[in-house]
């Protein structure tokens, strides 16, 4: 099984290399991709990467792909040689978060990294839109800046997802911040990167009335306001769940070819 996430193209050339090279070389292991976006820039070297990595799955076909939103599902379907699915991003699979007393305040969990696609101009009206709603910001990212050893990874997911349980609201640019919002049940204000993730993930949860994908800056004022307003806001899990069942199956039909192999 290879780990999830945004990771699947030529910008991140270390984890493409690493997910390439297993496929390669674990040639008689089925190889599950776990959810992923898939992004490749639209240049040269881009184009170059995305032959490679084409060419490598035209060899390998014990490959089972999954993607997280429907662009990358669509690319998966027309570019590679091998079964390929669309779910949602995995942390949507966790159920109903319990709830703490709201703070006056706006969280801020802003990319600065090479895929944030707002300029200072942009982050400055966000910034004055709170500071115009007298809400407290408060400025954290889903990026921890420090190692975090296996035994102390839940308390560190429940500080952050504490975070965003009593902030009345939270603007975002990162995928997860979207995500922490939805299942916490904290309005929220999802704004674009750089590629497709973060709007077509929204399609799994647009349906929730507390969180809102929003294109133009311009649009954000007025949410800044009315958003916090909702009451009550709850994370409805079961609509999802059956959009899993695809890589439930690919799952347990893998465990049981290895067993029967073993009982053999």
């Amino acid at each position: 099984m290879l780990t999830g996430g945004g990771n699947f193209g030529n910008e991140y050339e270390l984890s493409q290399n690493i997910r390439d090279d297993v496929i390669k070389n674990w040639k008689s292991n089925k190889k599950i991709i776990f959810l992923q976006t898939i992004y490749f820039i639209n240049a040269t070297e881009g184009k170059e990467r995305l032959e490679k990595s084409r060419e490598i799955y035209i060899q390998e076909n014990n490959v089972y792909l999954f993607t997280r939103e429907e662009k990358s599902y669509e690319f998966a379907q027309k570019t590679y040689d091998c079964e390929s699915f669309l779910v949602p991003d995995i942390v949507l699979f966790k159920g109903k978060q319990s709830s703490i007393e709201r703070k006056r305040q706006t969280l801020l969990c802003m990319r600065s990294d090479k895929e944030k696609k707002l300029s200072d101009v942009e982050r400055l009206k966000i910034i004055e839109a709170v500071q115009a709603s007298k809400s407290e910001i408060i400025y954290t990212d889903t990026q921890l800046d420090y190692n975090v050893p296996k035994e102390q990874r839940i308390v560190e997911i429940e500080k952050k997802l504490n975070l965003w349980r009593e902030s009345e609201l939270v603007i975002t640019d990162r995928l997860h911040g979207m995500i922490f919002a939805a299942i916490t049940g904290t309005p929220c204000i999802a704004l674009g990167n750089y590629n497709q993730k973060v709007e077509g993930t929204y399609q799994w949860i647009q349906h929730l009335p507390y969180v809102k994908f929003v294109k133009n800056i311009d649009d954000m004022e007025k949410w800044v306001l009315e958003l916090p307003k909702i009451k009550n806001c709850q994370f409805d899990h079961e609509k999802l769940v059956e959009k899993y069942d695809s890589l439930r199956r690919v799952i347990e039909n893998e465990t049981k070819r290895r067993k029967s192999r073993k009982t053999i």
